[in-house]
Parts: structure tokens; C-alpha cells; sequence
């Protein structure tokens, strides 16, 4: 009968899950053309999307803070006049293999190993496990390191910027589904 219930929550759950994974599909993939170290992206600023139209420009007409002072997802940018709900913020790696990819969840800049990352272009939603890295003696993840990949491909970072996933207004993927399906788990056990 336990097993039931777990299996019957699990699907719930899976569900309950399925918007989300249905509006990540219109997510757009942008870039900050120039580096934010920390802060809010000045209102001018120019994105380029790297997926779905790679390269194509965007202006940044306004933003609006979700009250801690900083490009971070739950803020939304308006581009080009139209409202977007910051989904992700973070890295991307321009690797000198001639992909760019970004961290699936959080990176860990100290150490990437083991972490998995999306391919944004040209192969977009390939996903890569990262094996090794070799630091360029700063410790951090940076460019000129050498990431080591599953399938045997080897590639230096040749630059790094600011990404971030965005949906258009009112798609949202909410981030309390998960919370909701994590906490009918923690009181099955």
C-alpha cells in the first residue's frame, strides 16, 4: 500500500511539473554585450540572443528589480519594449571548440567538474557532463582553462559572459511547483 502512494505522489508530482517544462520551451537565450560584474544592467544596454534567433540584437527599454539589487532570476527586463520574467542568470562559456554553453542549475565556479552543461548554440539543448578541468592558476573557472567532456571533447574557455534565460511575460515556470512536489516527498519518509 506505501508503495502505492509513493507511486501515485510521483506522478502527481510529474504532473504537476508539466507546465513548467512546457513554457522552458519558449525561453530565450541572451547575452549582456558588455560584461556585468555585479548590479542591474543599465536601461540601453544591449542583449544578443543566442538561441532561439542566434545573434539578433535587443534593447533594453527598463527593468525591474525583485528588491535585491542585482540581475538575478524572478526580476523581468524589458526588451525592445516588451516585458520578460528572468528565469536564470549566469555564466556563459564561449569554448574555443566553437560551442557555447551555460550551466544546467547552479555552477560552481571553484570547480566544475562533474556539473552538466547546455550546449546554446549551434547545438542547442545538447547536454555535456564535464569530466576534468585544468585551472590556468586562478582558481576559478576562466578563460584559457581546458574542460574535459564525457564524449571525449576537449576545449579551452575562450571568454566568458553574462547569460540569462527569459520568458515572455506571463510564462513564468514558478518556482513553487518544485517546492510543492519536494515537500509531498519529505512527508512520505
Amino acid at each position: 500500500m506505501r508503495h502505492l502512494i509513493k507511486m501515485t505522489v510521483l506522478v502527481a508530482g510529474f504532473l504537476m511539473l508539466m507546465p513548467a517544462i512546457g513554457s522552458a520551451q519558449g525561453a530565450v537565450f541572451l547575452e549582456l554585450d558588455e560584461l556585468l560584474r555585479e548590479g542591474i544592467p543599465g536601461n540601453c544596454s544591449t542583449w544578443h540572443e543566442l538561441f532561439p534567433a542566434h545573434c539578433t540584437p535587443h534593447h533594453q527599454t527598463e527593468y525591474e528589480d525583485n528588491g535585491d539589487g542585482m540581475l538575478s532570476a524572478c526580476d523581468y527586463i524589458y526588451l525592445d519594449g516588451e516585458r520578460y520574467h528572468v528565469e536564470w542568470v549566469g555564466p556563459t562559456y564561449y569554448l574555443d571548440c566553437d560551442i557555447v554553453t551555460e550551466p544546467l542549475g547552479d555552477s560552481n565556479p571553484n570547480d566544475p567538474v562533474c556539473e552538466e552543461w547546455i550546449e546554446v548554440w549551434p547545438n542547442h539543448g545538447m547536454v555535456r557532463h564535464v569530466i576534468g578541468w585544468e585551472d590556468n592558476g586562478d582558481g576559478v573557472v576562466s578563460p584559457c582553462d581546458i574542460i574535459y567532456f564525457s564524449d571525449g571533447l576537449i576545449c579551452h574557455i575562450a571568454d566568458i559572459g553574462t547569460n540569462i534565460r527569459v520568458n515572455p511575460d506571463g510564462s513564468a515556470t514558478g518556482e513553487s511547483t518544485w517546492t510543492k512536489i519536494k515537500g509531498m516527498f519529505s512527508n512520505m519518509f
